[in-house]
C-alpha cells in the first residue's frame, strides 16, 4: 500500500471510555426482531461468525464498530449494518451516571444468496437474511481509555457489493496515509485467482488497485490504476473487495484513507 501526508482536520473531542471500572454496569442488548423474508429461492447458504469490538454511547447505540473476526464475505456488510442500524442496548453506567463503555460483540449470521429482483442485469444475485442474527455482547478485550465517537450508520450501494460486476465507485472521499494518520492493518487478504486464458498465456506481473479503507475497514470505491489484463483486473477487483482492516487512525479516530493495493500474478 502506498500513502502521502495527512489531510489537516479540525481535532476531534474525544471521550472517556469505561470497561473494568469498579462500580460499572455493563450495557446489555437488547432483543433483536429483523424482518426476514419468506417465499425466497435460496441458491446458496452463507452463514458464518463476525467478530466486532464497539462503543455503546450514552443513548445505547453501537459506535466504533470495528472487525476483530471478519470473513470476508458481504456477511461482514451485514455485521456492520445489523451492529450499526438495528441493534440498541441499555446504557452502561457508572455508580447510576450513563457513560460510554467499550464491549465485544459475537455475531452468527446465517443468510441465502438470492436472484435480484432489480432487473438492471447489474447485480445477478443478492445476500437475504434467512433468520435473526444469534449475538452476544461481552467486555472488550483490548478498550481504549479515550476515544473519538463515529457514526453508526452503514449503507452500500450495489457496487460496493462483492457480487457486483460493475463496480463504478460512488463518491466517497478518504485522507491520505503518512503524518498523524495510521495506516490500515490488514486483517484478511485473499490472493487474486488466475484466468485460465491468462494462465495459459503464462502473463506474469502487477496489477494497481486505487480504493477507499472506510472507517470500518471496508474496501470502498476500487479502480484499476494499473492493468494487467481484463480478466487479471477483474479477479484482483473480486480480492481486493474482500480484504478487511484494521483502519486507519488519526488522534484517536478511525477515519477513511485512500491506499493503494499491489496484487501480483506470478506462474512459476
Amino acid at each position: 500500500m502506498y500513502g502521502h501526508k495527512a489531510v489537516n482536520t479540525i481535532a476531534p473531542e474525544h471521550v472517556k471510555v469505561y470497561s473494568k471500572e469498579a462500580g460499572l454496569t455493563l450495557p446489555k442488548l437488547l432483543p433483536l426482531d429483523l424482518p426476514i423474508p419468506t417465499g425466497i429461492k435460496c441458491e446458496k447458504k452463507v452463514d458464518g461468525k463476525v467478530d466486532l469490538s464497539l462503543l455503546v454511547d450514552v443513548e445505547g447505540k453501537a459506535r466504533n464498530i470495528l472487525f476483530v473476526r471478519p470473513l470476508g464475505s458481504d456477511v461482514d456488510r451485514f455485521a456492520l449494518q445489523i451492529a450499526g442500524g438495528a441493534d440498541r442496548f441499555t446504557p452502561g453506567n457508572l455508580n447510576g451516571n450513563p457513560v460510554v463503555v467499550a464491549a465485544s460483540l459475537r455475531m452468527k449470521i446465517q443468510s441465502c444468496l438470492v436472484k435480484s429482483q432489480n432487473g438492471t442485469g447489474k447485480v445477478p444475485y443478492i445476500l437475504e437474511l434467512s433468520s435473526n442474527p444469534v449475538q452476544v455482547l461481552a467486555p472488550a478485550i483490548e478498550p481504549p481509555d479515550l476515544a473519538v465517537l463515529t457514526s453508526s450508520t452503514f449503507e452500500w450501494k450495489d457496487q460496493d457489493s462483492e457480487l457486483q460486476k460493475d463496480m463504478n465507485p460512488d463518491v466517497y472521499k478518504g485522507s491520505l496515509v503518512g503524518g498523524a494518520v495510521k495506516a490500515p492493518v490488514p486483517l484478511i487478504q485473499p490472493e487474486a485467482e488466475y484466468t485460465e486464458e491468462a494462465r495459459k498465456a503464462r502473463i506474469n506481473g502487477v496489477c494497481l488497485i486505487s480504493m477507499i479503507v472506510d472507517p470500518q475497514g471496508m474496501p470502498r470505491n476500487l479502480q484499476v490504476k494499473k492493468s494487467l489484463n481484463p480478466g487479471l483486473d477483474q479477479n484482483a477487483m473480486i480480492a481486493v473487495n474482500r480484504y478487511r482492516f484494521k483502519p486507519a487512525m488519526k488522534d484517536g479516530e478511525p477515519i477513511a484513507v485512500f491506499v493503494v493495493i499491489e496484487v501480483k500474478f506470478k506462474i512459476w
